[in-house]
């Protein structure tokens, strides 16, 4: 028995072995094609292949390419001549089979040919970022253990210096935390590092060459020059969008930049103020747990040891320094040391002191310096976010969900060595040209119409009512299976594959002669 598997492209699917897309059985391209050929035994077997509704995504044709890989062996053992036909990204499919084949070393004796018509190949390289190479959770990781590595790193420089030690004596941080914070951490990035750089040949030129050599005999490749799918993938990494306009952008930012510095000088202050009691008053904290525990653990061992003269002094300075930009403002400077039990009043005198004045000046002083700020972050906001914008709109449109990978090139080869491509015939590329335009006319004056009709009175949205008038032979990409000639040169490279021969009807045809050139030129 002699077997033709088919495979379907992208949303092309059905879960039916029957029907009238080219790919099903007892569809017009089949029963055509069935006319133009013979099997060597008189038994000509079409088989679907089915990999769902054909999702756009890298990496379920990379599943599929398994499962299609899997159903040739099938055949393969059972010794039969076979050849495989694919669509648009069902040629995609095909060719990760068949590299996965080579990957695997193993060999397809009894394949006869594998055709693409319409295949976009999609040739992705290692994503130049590094944290990009890992999805979500391998990006949580990441950070976690970067953390992990960079406070290990701190604390120990810190436990190195003598004037610090003792200020950090009342940390409780054990040397094998700390040793173990900061080669778990380091240790974790270099095997992801390690995991990202691993052998990969499907990205690795050589293998790719070795790859073509081994299948390229046995590949025909049929490409509209005009194929719409083709060429919009081929330019789809020339689209830039400018959905942010950096001037609205800049004033957006403005009055957002005034509301979060003006809660960062509050933030500050409050902290501050918290600080300095727990610093005069360790011996009775009258601020929450946890700022007792910060300031007297931390802060104020620092100054104890500044005051010892063992320095660091810089707290008190701080201390000191700011006490008189507040004064600057009509508040109070109030000694630490000598407050005595008068603390609470001294405490309410303070807090009020430092409110209108000081939070007027921030504001206006925050408007002046965010309103520029606002304006110098705008440019590169806008140009960062319609940049990963336009990135994420490519990669939908070419389905890389790989992670670790990027889109290098949409080529019409499976390596994108232009050399392997073969021109096709211009004759039959207007024949499908014309055809399809005897639709597009068609389907134009209907979605005039559509649109001049009441369609917000309508319960489906526009898209949906446009993707039902169109009959999809508009397009050339999918209308190659609706040409006869194009039908009749599948047929003639299915019999110079020795796959199958031509049957009389096809050698009596008129137009026979003048295929079989095309195919020769090809």
């Amino acid at each position: 028995m002699t077997t033709i598997i088919t495979v379907h492209g992208t949303n092309a699917g059905d879960e039916s072995d029957t029907g009238d897309q080219w790919w099903q059985q007892g569809s017009e391209f089949q029963e055509k094609l069935s006319e133009y050929v013979e099997a060597s035994d008189g038994r000509l077997e079409f088989k679907p292949f089915h990999w769902g509704v054909g999702p756009n995504s890298e990496l379920k044709r990379r599943d599929a390419g398994n499962d299609l890989r899997r159903e040739m062996l099938e055949l393969e053992k059972e010794e039969e001549p076979y050849s495989v036909i694919g669509h648009s990204h069902g040629g995609s499919v095909l060719n990760h089979a068949l590299f996965s084949v080579y990957a695997k070393n193993l060999s397809l004796l009894h394949m006869k040919s594998w055709v693409t018509v319409g295949t976009p190949f999609i040739l992705t390289d290692r994503q130049g970022s590094y944290f990009n190479r890992f999805n979500f959770i391998g990006k949580v990781g990441l950070i976690i253990a970067f953390v992990s590595a960079l406070s290990g790193l701190i604390l120990a420089l810190a436990f190195s210096i003598d004037n610090m030690e003792g200020a950090l004596s009342l940390v409780e941080y054990s040397d094998q935390q700390i040793v173990s914070g900061l080669f778990v951490g380091i240790l974790i990035i270099i095997a992801a590092r390690m995991y990202t750089i691993r052998p990969d040949k499907r990205l690795n030129i050589r293998h790719k060459n070795r790859y073509c050599t081994k299948f390229q005999q046995k590949w025909t490749n049929f490409n509209h020059p005009k194929d719409e799918a083709i060429k919009g993938l081929q330019n789809a990494n020339l689209l830039e969008l400018k959905i942010f306009d950096r001037k609205s952008l800049g004033r957006g930012i403005a009055p957002i930049s005034v509301i979060f510095v003006a809660a960062l000088w509050g933030a500050h202050e409050f902290i501050f103020q918290m600080l300095r009691l727990n610093v005069v008053y360790a011996d009775s904290c009258i601020n929450p747990a946890f700022l007792c525990n910060v300031s007297a653990n931390v802060y104020l061992s620092m100054y104890s040891y500044g005051i010892d003269g063992n320095d660091p002094s810089w707290l008190r300075e701080y201390f000191d320094s700011y006490n008189t930009f507040r004064g600057a403002l009509g508040t109070f400077i109030i000694e630490e040391r000598n407050m005595g039990s008068d603390y609470e009043t001294r405490n309410w005198i303070m807090a009020l002191s430092s409110g209108p004045i000081f939070i007027l000046l921030a504001l206006v002083s925050t408007w002046i310096v965010t309103r520029g700020l606002g304006i110098a972050l705008s440019y590169p906001a806008a140009a960062f976010l319609n940049g990963q914008i336009s990135n994420r709109v490519k990669s939908k449109a070419y389905g890389a969900d790989s992670y670790g990978e990027r889109v290098a090139v949409v080529s019409n080869t499976p390596t994108g060595n232009d050399i392997l491509d073969r021109a096709f015939p211009q004759e039959l590329a207007n024949e499908i040209e014309d055809y399809t335009e005897q639709y597009a006319i068609d389907a134009i004056r209907k979605i005039r119409a559509l649109i001049g009709s009441n369609i917000a009175s309508s319960d489906n949205p526009i898209t949906d009512q446009i993707s039902d008038t169109l009959s999809w032979k508009e397009l050339i990409h999918t209308a190659y299976f609706d040409v006869d000639n194009f039908i009749k040169l599948v047929a003639v490279c299915l019999c110079e594959s020795a796959l199958v021969t031509p049957s009389a009807k096809l050698k009596n045809d008129p137009e026979y002669k003048k295929v079989c050139g095309w195919y020769q030129q090809m």
